[in-house]
């Protein structure tokens, strides 16, 4: 028994959840380096080539700006197109080297300071007026002024190590060690088109329990895409800037063609989607009764955004997705044969345009789409 009054039992029953939170704990914070080691290894490249290249290059026997604007620049340009990372690592060469020659000329004060932000902004504005540059001049320059005299040296050999820091980052970041181009296209086309199944399937449940509240969050999951979508076509600009530099790049742009028509298209069916959301919760909100079929149609249209998604990063067959995009449209064009109100009218034309998209995204043109889908039995559709 310990001087407290409690035995060993009692002490380990004690310490047994205070254990397991640290061993969670523990986990979570190797699962967080896991997941960076690329940046890791980045930055560490990056700083030992920036400060031997300053050493070779200008020859300043410590060459604190080239490592530190490495580390800077691959930390803001890491993921982010050549256009970027060029913006990145000249911002922060600007920055560094005109407070570096202001700060030697006017010294230090409030004033100085201020009269030192502003001109950087002016140097770097004449450079491009792109915010990411301008932005980081101006913080680089504030380090520079932060910095004790001993740390800054003499010359203006600075400006160049923070240019030779910069130009390692590109190198690093766009080059060396730069991500598979397809993959992170292809993680965010499935985590756009993950979302949109799932919106579709809320939606199809919402009918089926003609419950109002869960198509509204079904819309709301939808609308809630634009930044996805931004990024869709941002991670294709990326991939195919990236195939460019790629000295395989024959072979990583037959891999990317899949993907050139199939974001365009992705993005239309969202916003297809988005309008037969609307009228489902049209529909419920004035409490017309749709037959169970038109409910079906949309598991099926939720079915053929999962398809789309295996054809276009994993084994999955175009063909899939033509028999559940058609199968959908089917489904809802055969409700018109019994119920043919406005609002019913209104969800089976965007079930049918959506297939139209999703066939375009697997590889088909636009008469052979609009083709696939069964004929509707008014003009209407």
């Amino acid at each position: 028994m310990t001087d407290n009054g409690l035995d060993g039992a009692q002490l380990l029953t004690r310490l047994t959840p205070v254990a397991e939170t640290a061993h969670a704990s523990l986990r979570l914070r190797v699962a967080r380096v896991r997941l960076a080691w690329r940046a890791i290894i980045q930055s560490g490249v990056a700083a030992g080539l920036a400060w031997w290249l300053a050493r070779l290059i200008v020859g300043a026997p410590d060459p604190f700006f080239a490592p530190a604007a490495a580390v800077i620049s691959i930390g803001l340009a890491r993921g982010q197109p050549l256009r970027r990372s060029a913006e990145v690592s000249i911002g922060v060469a600007i920055g560094i080297g005109v407070a570096f020659l202001l700060r030697s000329a006017v010294g230090l004060g409030p004033v100085q300071i201020g009269g030192i932000i502003a001109l950087t902004i002016v140097a770097a504005l004449l450079v491009d007026r792109s915010a990411v540059l301008v932005n980081q001049a101006a913080i680089s320059a504030v380090l520079v002024m932060t910095l004790p005299s001993a740390a800054l040296g003499d010359g203006p050999d600075r400006f160049f190590d923070a240019l030779i820091g910069g130009g390692v980052s590109v190198l690093i970041s766009q080059l060396l060690f730069v991500r598979n181009p397809t993959s992170l296209l292809g993680d965010t086309v499935v985590r756009t088109l993950d979302q949109l199944a799932l919106a579709l399937r809320e939606a199809a449940q919402a009918l089926t329990d003609q419950k109002s509240e869960l198509s509204r969050q079904s819309l709301d999951r939808l609308r809630g895409l634009d930044d996805s979508i931004m990024a869709l076509f941002e991670a294709l600009g990326m991939a195919q800037e990236a195939a460019a530099l790629s000295p395989v790049r024959r072979r990583v742009l037959g891999k990317l063609e899949p993907f050139g028509d199939a974001v365009r298209h992705v993005d239309y069916a969202v916003r297809n989607a988005r309008v037969l959301l609307r009228a489902v919760a049209a529909a419920l909100r004035t409490h017309v009764a749709v037959p169970p079929d038109l409910a079906k149609s949309l598991e099926t249209l939720a079915a053929t955004v999962d398809a789309l998604a295996h054809q276009l990063v994993g084994s999955g067959e175009a063909g899939e997705t033509y028999a559940l995009a058609v199968s959908a449209s089917e489904q809802a064009t055969a409700v018109l044969a019994v119920q043919h109100d406005l609002r019913t009218s209104m969800i089976i034309g965007q079930v049918r345009a959506t297939a139209v998209d999703l066939l375009q995204a697997s590889g088909l043109d636009a008469d052979t789409a609009r083709a696939a889908i069964p004929a509707a039995p008014t003009d209407d559709m």
